[in-house]
C-alpha cells in the first residue's frame, strides 16, 4: 500500500556489537541529532512526554545505574527516535535518490550518562 503512494521503507541498521552496545550507541546518535530537531508541541505532546520518561533503572546495592534503559511505555517511542538517529545521515552523506528531512534546531539534552 506504501509503495502505492510512493512511500518507500529502508530497514534500520544494526550495529555489529551487543545489544547493550547497540542501544548505547543509539542513544549517542539522538543525543547528537537532538540539537538539530525541532518538536510542534501540540501535536508531538505524547512523543515529548515518552522521551522525558525514558530512564534507567538505579541499582542501589551497587550505587550505579543499570546498563539498560528501562523497558515500560516510554521505552518504544524513544525506541523509535533511536532508530531514525541511527539512520539518519547528514546532507552531504545522503545518496542521490534519498529525500531530505527537514528538521530546524532546538537544545535539548537526552538519557544523560
Amino acid at each position: 500500500m506504501a509503495r502505492g503512494f510512493g512511500l518507500r521503507f529502508e530497514l534500520t541498521p544494526r550495529v555489529n556489537s551487543g545489544l547493550g552496545q547497540e542501544v548505547e550507541e543509539g542513544i549517542h546518535a539522538v543525543r547528537l541529532l537532538f540539537p538539530r530537531c525541532w518538536f510542534d508541541a501540540e501535536k508531538t505532546k505524547a512523543g515529548l512526554e515518552a522521551l522525558q520518561h525514558y530512564r534507567r533503572d538505579y541499582n542501589q546495592r551497587l550505587n550505579e545505574f543499570k546498563a539498560a534503559p528501562v523497558h515500560d511505555w516510554a521505552s518504544h517511542a524513544s525506541d523509535a527516535l533511536r532508530g531514525l538517529a541511527v539512520r539518519h545521515q547528514h546532507p552531504r552523506e545522503r545518496s542521490p535518490r534519498s529525500t531530505p528531512m527537514a528538521m530546524p534546531a532546538s537544545a535539548g539534552g537526552w538519557m544523560a550518562s
